[in-house]
């Protein structure tokens, strides 16, 4: 058998691995075919056969035990190398409860081995496997799957269960202060763990399928909410809520149908919707993701790219997606006065949304130097602590009604 760091080159008859020996790589079939073999009262007993782009030798990799049969080569055989780290590596990016049951099945698998030829099984040490599992049951990926599945049914209950509430904090006319439109923050009040940051329960709710009710309820109520707004205003002001969307959302085909039936049942006008998303967004399943957009678009709703600046590709997204406002991420916002390279990017960033006829929103505005600067380099709309803290329903319709909207009073209040 020749060895070299990608691929090993296997003669007809060569043993490529032995049942019970540790395992420090799998393999890909490039060429030939290989047959598994496992001990049976002291024969070895071919119980299949693998080729070309199989792949095998994987579950040793995986759980950390001895090889559970013996490989053959069948025919003169290339093949290709896959070492413990790249395997482990991709592993533990996986999904917490994808690991688990990866585990879980392997472990069966092996005291199904066990219960066979309780025996040999022990020999080659697959014999006592449940009581291994049992010793790595607080290893941490149990634990984060455990908690992951946890966290995944309160989801569930909670929305089921109206545990979630909308925020809103103003974006306002940098010029005059005038409050443009708001965006709506969700924020969930566990009934035992209390305030539960969106930073938590999001990700949970992208990996479980949860965040397509989740998604959907937060456009009704933002629609409701929008207009009560309206109805504490005159007739003719202008008042826009953005209501962010996750990647899943915009993948749905019938998220548009969904949306036009939220605008219908709630008497919104989709003109006052405005949908943001990130960049993070937009660079899975692009096609479908634009398709979705242009048909919210021409139901008269305007997209917002958030975190503008913070992507690898910006600049390609201006041109490929329909995008009307360019939110720029808080991080460059609030180092505009200390780092030369933040002024240098929102600069640019204002500049770019102007050559485009983009309106650009600057999102983590705290104080009135932050916001002056940025009206002075031509930016239109302001977010951030310094105007509001996301506010409830109610506080929204006193901060719209007032001449001069009481940020701080807000801010102190809450």
């Amino acid at each position: 058998m020749s060895d070299s760091p990608l691929r090993v080159s296997v003669r007809q008859g060569e043993k490529i691995f032995s049942q019970g020996d540790m395992a420090d790589c799998a393999y890909i079939v490039e060429h030939g075919r290989i047959g598994v073999l496992v001990e049976r009262d002291g024969a070895e007993i071919q119980i299949a056969e693998r080729g070309r782009g199989d792949l095998f030798g994987e579950m040793a990799i995986i759980d950390g035990m001895p090889r559970s049969a013996t490989i053959l080569a069948l025919e003169d055989c290339v093949l290709l190398k896959l070492t413990r780290s790249q395997l482990a590596h991709r592993i533990e990016a996986a999904d917490p409860i994808i690991r688990l049951l990866l585990d879980v099945i392997l472990t069966r698998f092996r005291d199904t081995l066990a219960g066979i030829d309780k025996p040999q099984a022990e020999a080659i040490g697959t014999g006592n496997v449940s009581d291994r599992r049992d010793e790595r049951l607080g290893d941490d990926h149990r634990i984060e799957a455990v908690a992951q599945m946890r966290l995944e049914r309160e989801l569930e209950f909670g929305i089921r269960n109206h545990e979630f509430e909308l925020n809103y904090q103003p974006i306002v006319e940098l010029r005059n202060g005038r409050v443009a439109g708001f965006e709506a923050l969700i924020r969930w009040r566990h009934k035992e763990r209390g305030l539960v940051p969106p930073i938590i329960f999001i990700p949970a709710a992208e990996a479980s399928g949860l965040i397509i009710p989740l998604s959907r309820w937060c456009l009704r109520q933002a629609c409701r909410d929008l207009q009560t707004f309206r109805r504490a205003l005159p007739a003719d002001r202008a008042l826009f809520v953005s209501v962010n969307l996750s990647g899943i959302d915009l993948q749905r085909p019938d998220f548009v149908a969904d949306f036009a039936r939220i605008l219908a049942e709630t008497g919104a006008d989709p003109s006052d919707i405005k949908l943001e998303v990130t960049e993070g967004v937009l660079m899975k399943e692009a096609d479908r993701v634009i398709e979705t957009l242009n048909a919210c678009r021409s139901m008269g709703s305007t997209i917002a790219l958030d975190d503008f600046g913070t992507g690898f590709s910006s600049m390609s997204y201006l041109s490929k997606f329909p995008i009307d406002t360019l939110k720029i991420d808080k991080s460059f916002v609030q180092a505009l006065h200390t780092d030369r390279a933040s002024h240098n990017i929102v600069n640019a960033i204002i500049a770019l949304g102007w050559g485009l006829d983009i309106p650009t929103v600057a999102e983590g505005i705290e104080n009135a130097a932050d916001a002056d600067a940025l009206l002075a380099i031509g930016c239109a709309y302001g977010q951030g602590y310094y105007f509001s803290q996301p506010i409830t329903p109610a506080e929204a319709i006193l901060y719209l009604q007032a001449a001069t909207p009481p940020a701080q009073h807000l801010h102190k209040a809450r």
